[in-house]
């Protein structure tokens, strides 16, 4: 019976070291996913289409969309790329009218 209670202690240690190895690995990949090697972006500016405003505003990690409206509610989304702006996209948002 000593025997088998030597060989659970002897698990549960491994278990431990394994379990607290893995949580010192995943805090080491997300704080150097954090980090990055992407470069920031200091400045810079948007010329929008005439006559259209910015009605929303969202960023993913790598995308900057914005969506644009005018006065005869036309709608444009703009699908910007900070790191490369000639990959820029624009796209027409057709909404359904009464």
């Amino acid at each position: 019976m000593e025997r088998y209670l030597g060989i659970i202690k002897l698990f549960n240690i491994v278990a431990a070291v394994v379990i607290v190895l893995g949580v010192v690995a995943l805090v080491w990949l997300m704080v150097e996913r954090g980090r990055g090697d992407r470069a920031a972006v200091d400045s810079g500016s948007i010329v929008l289409p005439t006559g259209f405003r910015v009605i929303e505003m969202s960023a993913t990690s790598d995308f900057v969309f914005l969506l644009l409206g005018d006065d005869d509610d036309a709608l444009l989304l703009l699908r910007l790329d900070p790191r490369d702006p000639a990959s820029s996209a624009s796209f027409v948002v057709e909404t359904a009218r009464p």
